[in-house]
């Protein structure tokens, strides 16, 4: 699953990382670590709210998320292949990590296409979206929900 939600500012960050540890909570797995920083923080939230050019964050990014293993109680998922496709062609494949997030600072041209490739099981956006913030619809509790591959 493709997901991510909120790191905004002060008091929005705290309402992003309750969001997301409330939507965790249910989950016999809820081994999110919501501390950590770096490659490994913040699962499940939306990392450009805080990596951008005006965000707080000295990384920016020009797409960022979390695959996951289920709609339902979601664990990060390492070694997923997000492929990502830009306006002018270029096209990125990235990697998840031990925690399913999945980045890159590298430039892209929007509108954007994604796909998740788990073991040659793939879901490709149906539509083309002119953000790389993955977590700004594909979030816990969202009308599109976490992706699946194979969904």
């Amino acid at each position: 699953m493709l997901a991510a939600s909120a790191c905004g500012a002060a008091d929005e960050t705290a309402t992003a990382v309750d969001a997301g540890v409330e939507a965790a909570a249910e989950c016999d797995a809820a081994a999110l670590d919501w501390g950590r920083g770096g490659p490994v923080m913040l699962p499940g939230t939306d990392c450009l709210r805080c990596h951008l050019d005006s965000g707080r964050a000295k990384l920016v990014l020009a797409a960022a998320g979390t695959v996951f293993s289920g709609p339902d109680c979601p664990a990060g998922v390492e070694g997923a292949t997000v492929r990502l496709w830009d306006d002018v062609g270029r096209s990125l494949d990235l990697v998840s990590n031990e925690v399913g997030n999945f980045y890159t600072s590298e430039p892209l041209v929007p509108p954007l296409r994604a796909a998740v490739d788990l073991q040659g099981v793939v879901a490709e956006m149906r539509e083309p979206t002119i953000s790389g913030s993955c977590g700004a619809c594909h979030a816990a509790g969202s009308a599109v929900g976490f992706v699946t591959p194979g969904r």
